[in-house]
């Protein structure tokens, strides 16, 4: 899977290999996010998979209200995958952007010979 990233005002607010996207929504583990950025707002929304909790996105004097999200207590069971995660609008000026991660090549390590004592001898 491809690394992901939200930006706002050329800010990394999320970022990580593990993410859920759900229709134009994206979702983050809340220890992918850089929680300083997000302000708890006001705002919270019955759904049909539970409470959303909204919270503002903060950059410097920007801010995008009601732009991330959680799911509070009582998920729905198709929800559970998005239990402990931060969820965010995908739309401008919010930016997704996904990339590549670089492949590392590993070369393989002969195989060491591993010296075993005898019961009988004792070791130096």
């Amino acid at each position: 899977m491809p690394q992901a990233l939200i930006k706002f005002a050329k800010v990394v607010i999320a970022e990580g290999a593990v993410y859920e996207k759900d229709n134009d929504d994206i979702y983050f583990p809340i220890l992918s996010v850089q929680m300083e950025f997000l302000r708890p707002g006001e705002t919270r929304e019955p759904t049909k998979l539970g409470e959303k909790r909204f919270y503002d996105v903060v950059v410097g004097e920007k801010v995008l209200e009601g732009r991330a999200w959680c799911f509070e207590e009582d998920l729905a069971p198709k929800a559970e995958k998005f239990r402990g995660m931060i969820g965010f609008l995908n739309e401008h000026p919010l930016m997704l952007v996904q990339k590549r991660l670089p492949l590392t090549y590993v070369p393989a390590q002969p195989a060491r010979q591993i010296e075993t004592i005898d019961e009988g001898e004792e070791e130096d």
